[in-house]
């Protein structure tokens, strides 16, 4: 459902704003996103905390962390408005490619985007102990809300007179702040610890803040390295570019929702688990889902991939230029990074993640100088696609040892169960797909969608027969019966 909502959304908005404006502004709030990829850093940190209290059933320490929450994020709050109103409105004015008509358009997005993105740190606490206690259900709606009323206001934007890039980011300054009361609402009459109090603990602050300044190297380094390579794009192939990268990042954004509900739904287990010794279910539970998310994203990326140009042409009106090669190399990037959030979870899991996000930092920041000096000798745009997902690959590899370290992870036995069969499996998916393609190349709708379907048949039954053993087989129909059962999230349950 929300990938539907997600595609209609992006679809009517192109049709909507254009070419030229659905890319101004996906760079525009991409900046801010960039600004922001702190906020994401003490989500975690207030999650992660929640659970491990939980896991040694520390209930009176649970509203001390939530408080300490909230006056953390009202800190955020101001260090984000300054280096947004400074920095980032010196970068929109003096460096984009922005059409001179269009700048003080641009100057308004920027403003209700910063406003927008406020309010969404403020909500940031509320979401951590939703979940936290695993409210998964609760936590889908409310996100299936956001984006219906998202996809309200995109069809509202024909029936106004006035600048419909400015009046769209105005109401989605609405939606976030409608958000934000709905989820606050819902926390303070459901969990006791959401009854804010004013509190400061200088030792609680500082595990809190060591333990999300480290994240923030990571996050802010993944977040610099989606964003900047979209500021890059505009410096080299303007607004045009931004679109077509716009429409691969809806692309990326709606099958990373699948990796986005694995990953809330398995990371408070995984942290109690952890808390409590039991290293053998946290390992085994830690390999079955790294190999079932791969399965499921491989199983939805790799139709799209043969059939790209088919699919675009009928989800859009217009399809941007680049927009093919764009999308094709954001699937491969998209797999490559499915097994990134599993090795996540353990890893801070675990707590010790300073050399983890050193390493992350790194290593997810060169493909930005790289990217730039290829286009600024001649390459052509996809490049700058290649050369993230190759760093990210040699990211993967590296990041994995350190889990092995860290998280007492078995990596013979991860290699063994998980990336051998992977291996294996996508082999065969792929010469499947390509032979299919290959046979049914372009034709009519019909005859494009039977064999965009022959590979998704096929692909199941390799991976459900080759991929999985019995206990995962058992596994994964737990797991498809709790995604069909509840709307638009995935609960996992231990293995």
């Amino acid at each position: 459902m929300m990938i539907g909502i997600t595609f209609f959304t992006s679809r009517i908005l192109l049709k909507t704003l254009g070419i030229n404006d659905f890319g101004l502004f996906s760079v525009i709030v991409g900046i801010v996103g960039m600004l922001a990829s702190l906020r994401g850093s003490f989500s975690s940190s207030i999650q992660r905390f929640l659970n491990y209290e939980m896991g040694m059933e520390a209930k009176d320490n649970l509203r001390r962390i939530y408080s300490m929450g909230v006056n953390i994020h009202i800190l955020i709050s101001l260090v984000f408005i300054v280096i947004t109103e400074t920095v980032g409105l010196w970068f929109l004015n003096y460096r984009l490619v922005i059409p001179p008509e269009r700048l003080s358009a641009a100057n308004w997005i920027f403003q209700f985007a910063i406003a927008s993105s406020v309010v969404t740190i403020m909500t940031i606490p509320q979401d951590a102990v939703i979940i936290a206690n695993q409210k998964m259900k609760i936590y889908a709606y409310i996100t299936i809300l956001e984006a219906a009323l998202k996809l309200g206001t995109v069809l509202l934007l024909p029936y106004f007179g006035m600048d419909r890039l400015i009046l769209y980011s105005f109401f989605i300054l609405a939606v976030s702040f409608l958000i934000r009361l709905v989820t606050s609402v819902y926390c303070i009459r459901t969990f006791d610890i959401c009854k804010y109090r004013f509190f400061w603990d200088k030792t609680l602050f500082k595990q809190l803040g060591t333990f999300a300044g480290w994240n923030f190297l990571g996050t802010s380094a993944y977040s610099l390295t989606t964003e900047g390579l979209n500021i890059i794009l505009n410096l080299f192939g303007g607004p045009v570019a931004n679109a077509a990268r716009g429409v691969s990042h809806q692309i990326r954004i709606a099958l990373g929702l699948f990796n986005m509900n694995i990953q809330l739904a398995s990371s408070p287990h995984l942290t109690e688990l952890y808390a409590k010794k039991e290293l053998k279910r946290f390992e085994a539970l830690f390999c079955s889902i790294s190999k079932l998310a791969f399965f499921i994203m491989a199983l939805l990326c790799l139709p799209i991939l043969f059939y790209t140009k088919f699919l675009l042409g009928v989800w859009l009106y217009e399809v941007p230029d680049y927009t093919v090669v764009f999308t094709q190399l954001t699937l491969v990037f998209v797999m490559i990074r499915t097994f990134h959030y599993p090795i996540d979870m353990i890893i801070k899991a675990a707590g010790d993640i300073k050399h983890y996000q050193i390493l992350e930092c790194f290593t997810l920041l060169i493909p930005l100088p790289v990217s730039y000096f290829l286009l600024k000798y001649g390459y052509p745009l996809y490049t700058a696609f290649i050369v993230v997902a190759f760093f990210e690959l040699i990211n993967l590899v590296l990041i994995l040892r350190i889990a092995g370290r860290i998280a007492k992870i078995d990596l013979g036995q991860y290699l063994k169960t998980v990336i051998l069969p992977v291996i294996f499996v996508l082999g065969v998916n792929i010469g499947v797909g390509y032979l299919v393609s290959r046979s049914y190349g372009p034709g009519s709708i019909i005859y494009n969608i039977l064999a965009i379907l022959c590979i998704s048949i096929i692909s199941c039954l390799v991976t459900w027969m080759g991929g999985l053993n019995i206990k995962e087989k058992h596994f994964a129909r737990n797991f498809i019966q709790k995604a069909l059962t509840r709307v638009g999230v995935i609960r996992l349950s231990s293995s």
